[in-house]
């Protein structure tokens, strides 16, 4: 029996009057719906409250430990100071000693201090065991050797002989001269904050996990608990997002068919640890189904008491939803201010906003940390002009219609640089005597916004790169047409023909076309190359005279070539190329005179560099740098320079080609090129190329000279540019060769089943519809192992020449070509032996 059937039967036993009965259904069905209003509020309440906790805990946790690394990077820098004062680490140990144990005093979870000389020796340590030791080859003292200024280091953590997982942090130790002196070392044992972590409730079923980056379990409180499938890593799902943000929270299973876990992270800058903490959802939501049950019971209860009592009872309820809508706003609030990671945060108190600075912002916008309360014009004048005025128009309309706002800021920081700072703020509760203030997050996305950029720039650059391909291809058929047909025509006019002359200027034309559109082949990454192993200092040695000449006695070139250059694998041509465009740009930068710089080194780049730069993958390269200390440029012109057609320079004094020509080819080679420019301070371009360990392979070949043009034998030319195909025909029968033409694949393989005599040679297209050029030959010399080819494309990407790269043993001709040169490299294959 439902409540109404319910309510209607004791209406009916008390025989109340329909009017008094209507009064009651109507009450208890206003009840149910408010009830169920209410449950679904304190639903979303309770899993916001667990979100809410989640991020809370995780907050105080990662500061704990934060505050821990903090500690310990204070002792070492105290090591530090101290080192200063007694002359290094090469002072008597009655000078290290006390002073070592007094900097482990209260540091539990701190295994040993050690001191290293600028040799990696261990001079002094709280483990006498440790001395004399060497630490060189060590990743602490081999990073804090090469920069002494890198502040605090943190090594791979690794296993001591009691199995407990340790973390070396180090600094450098640096005389008055500024030379290494060797390093301090602290050893953290993140296991020594488990007796702490048990302190902290997070029920029955949940668990505060000790990480770091890599994925590796430091250790979990409790640690008999494991929703993982293994114990020394953390779960799959939970490691995968914890490496897209230092900072989140994830609502999902943590093991597979498992419950679901609220998880929230935070991870330390240095060194990388990351704490967490996951809330089971369904114990967390245990009371509200308790208390959901309960209000069911009450509510069937009170749909059978007197209706006065019901319409009091919507009053209380109705007083509760109010309160508990205000409690979930301002949750709403803490949640939105944890989201954006809680890097920086000030209070503008009105009417005048002034600032209640966290030290964090101070930090951002290069102030002292003591500036915790200023003036909102201090705060203005760390920002760029054109943003002051829009920081306080947001804040006084955020105060007139308390309308949150969102805006990106740019600010100075403490070095100089001009940082992005995205800044959120929102109108905090007015009801108290201190005046309405506004809650302002924000946040450093500099380094986000660069990266934007960077990667937008890249997909532009591809995109025009595919356009200008196609078209290069297509042109170049259409360039070996008009200069084949116009060679055809020379030859049959003689020298005194008036004709004579408009064909050579078409000659002329189609050259320059082809020599444009191989410059659009090599932005586009479609040109061929013929990569060998080199040495980047040989090739810079060979055309130093012709750089030379080309820049002119105004300005003065200067080589600074690495002797132990690393090898590369490049066309050596291309690579020239290169050198000359670079030169070029650099002297019409410099029209009064300066000078040009040409560089050579080894170099690593590292994830932190590459994340930085797309596309870029860590590892071994060799650096290529043209320096120039020219004019410059500002930001938005360096972001159009690679583009095709863009230049700076007046109509008719350039093609803009350049520097894309410079692009394709270092993207070709597998490298990577960037530019470092400012108006008035000068250009260098940086160019990387992967090194590699092979010997060098530039070697001379002599080509055989090739006695007669003519020939007798039998071609099959398959061509499916019609035009293209009859040319290629008329040049070569009249050449003497007897000529089986085809369209496709298709009609080349039935001429051949069809044809009595021998086919001497393949001459096919790379890229036709159907087979391509490379499959028609290999089923064609399959059935004829003497059968030879000659491939011919404007450019191709398939297996003949993939990624450009001309495959040795195969022969291939660039479209255009002239009748000679069709005819002469058919009689170099057919002279093979």
């Amino acid at each position: 029996m439902t409540v109404t059937d319910r309510l209607a039967g004791f209406a009916a036993r008390r025989r109340l009057p329909t009017s008094v009965i209507g009064l009651t259904v109507a009450v208890v069905l206003a009840l149910v719906v408010l009830q169920g209003i209410n449950l679904w509020s304190r639903y979303r309440q309770s899993a916001s409250d667990t979100q809410a906790r989640t991020l809370d805990l995780t907050y105080i946790l990662a500061e704990h430990m934060r505050s821990s690394v903090a500690a310990v990077d204070a002792s070492l820098k105290q090591l530090v100071l101290h080192s200063a004062r007694v002359g290094g680490p090469n002072a008597p140990s009655e000078s290290w000693q006390p002073v070592l144990q007094n900097a482990m005093a209260g540091m539990s979870y701190v295994g040993s201090l050690t001191v290293t000389d600028a040799e990696g020796v261990i001079r002094h340590s709280t483990m006498p065991a440790l001395i004399g030791q060497s630490r060189r080859e060590e990743f602490v003292f081999i990073r804090l050797a090469a920069d002494p200024k890198a502040g605090i280091i943190a090594d791979t953590p690794f296993r001591s002989l009691d199995q407990r997982v340790i973390i070396p942090i180090g600094r450098s130790l640096v005389g008055a001269d500024g030379s290494f002196q060797g390093i301090v070392v602290a050893t953290l044992i993140p296991e020594t904050f488990r007796d702490f972590y048990k302190s902290v409730d997070v029920g029955r079923d949940g668990v505060i996990w000790v990480i770091h980056s890599t994925g590796l379990v430091f250790f979990r409180e409790p640690p008999s608990v494991e929703p993982a499938n293994k114990a020394d890593n953390a779960p799959p799902v939970l490691r995968t997002t914890m490496q897209r943000s230092k900072a989140g929270l994830l609502i999902a299973p943590l093991a597979l068919n498992g419950p679901t876990y609220v998880s929230g992270w935070r991870t330390l800058d240095e060194p990388p640890i990351i704490v967490a903490v996951s809330f089971n959802l369904p114990e967390a939501l245990r009371t509200w189904r308790r208390d959901a049950l309960l209000s069911l019971g009450l509510t069937a209860l009170v749909a059978l008491a007197l209706g006065a009592a019901s319409l009091q009872l919507v009053r209380q309820l109705d007083a509760r939803s109010v309160a508990e809508r205000a409690l979930v706003q301002r949750d709403q609030e803490l949640v939105e201010a944890q989201r954006v990671a809680g890097l920086a945060a000030a209070h503008f108190v009105a009417p005048n906003f002034v600032a209640r600075a966290s030290a964090q912002l101070c930090a951002l916008v290069g102030l002292p940390a003591n500036y915790s309360e200023m003036s909102l014009d201090t705060l203005l004048e760390r920002l760029i002009e054109s943003d002051r005025t829009r920081l306080k128009e947001a804040l006084e309309s955020c105060l007139a219609s308390s309308v949150p706002y969102q805006l990106e800021l740019r600010a100075k920081a403490k070095d100089g640089a001009e940082r992005i700072l995205r800044c959120e703020g929102v109108l905090e509760n007015t009801e108290n005597d201190q005046g309405a203030s506004i809650l302002a997050i924000f946040q450093d996305v500099t380094e986000h916004r660069l990266a934007e950029q960077r990667s937008s720039q890249s997909e532009r650059l591809a995109a025009i790169g595919r356009l200008t391909g196609g078209v290069a291809h297509d042109f170049n058929n259409l360039l070996t047409v008009i200069m084949g047909y116009s060679d055809l025509l020379l030859d049959r006019l003689n020298e005194e023909d008036p004709a004579r002359r408009n064909l050579e200027e078409i000659v002329k034309a189609a050259e320059r076309a082809a020599r444009l559109t191989k410059q659009l082949l090599a932005f586009s990454r479609k040109q061929i190359l013929q990569p060998k192993v080199l040495e980047l200092n040989t090739i810079v040695a060979d055309v130093e005279r012709m750089l030379r000449r080309l820049i002119g006695e105004d300005v003065e070139l200067s080589l600074n070539l690495n002797p132990q250059l690393r090898r590369v694998k490049a066309d050596p041509g291309q690579i020239e190329q290169v050198l000359l465009n670079l030169a070029v740009n650099a002297r019409d930068a410099m029209p009064q005179g300066g000078k040009l710089i040409i560089e050579t080194t080894n170099v690593n780049l590292d994830e932190s560099y590459a994340r930085n730069h797309v596309s870029v993958q860590p590892g071994p390269y060799v650096m290529l740098a043209v320096s120039d200390t020219g004019c410059g440029m500002d930001k938005e012109t360096q972001s159009h320079i690679f583009e095709p057609f863009f230049t700076t320079k007046e109509s008719g004094k350039g093609t803009g080609l350049g520097l894309s020509t410079v692009y394709g080819i270092v993207k070709q080679s597998e490298g990577n090129i960037w530019v470092y420019s400012e108006p008035g301070k000068g250009t260098t371009f940086k160019i990387y190329l992967p090194r590699i360990i092979e010997p060098s392979e530039i070697v001379e070949t002599p080509v055989p000279a090739i006695e007669s043009l003519r020939g007798s034998e039998t071609i099959l030319l398959v061509e499916d540019e019609e035009t293209l195909r009859d040319l290629a025909r008329q040049i070569l029968e009249m050449a003497g060769y007897t000529v089986l033409v085809a369209s496709n694949a298709n009609e080349a393989l039935l001429l051949n089943g069809q044809h009595q005599g021998r086919i001497h040679l393949l001459i096919t297209d790379v890229v036709m519809p159907g087979l391509s050029g490379r499959e028609l030959a290999q089923r064609l010399t399959a059935l004829d192992h003497e059968l030879k080819v000659l491939y011919m494309s404007g450019y191709t990407d398939d297996a003949i020449i993939h990624h450009g790269v001309l495959e040795e043993g195969i022969d291939f001709i660039q479209k255009p070509f002239t009748p000679d040169a069709l005819t002469g490299k058919v009689r170099e294959v057919l002279g093979k032996p």
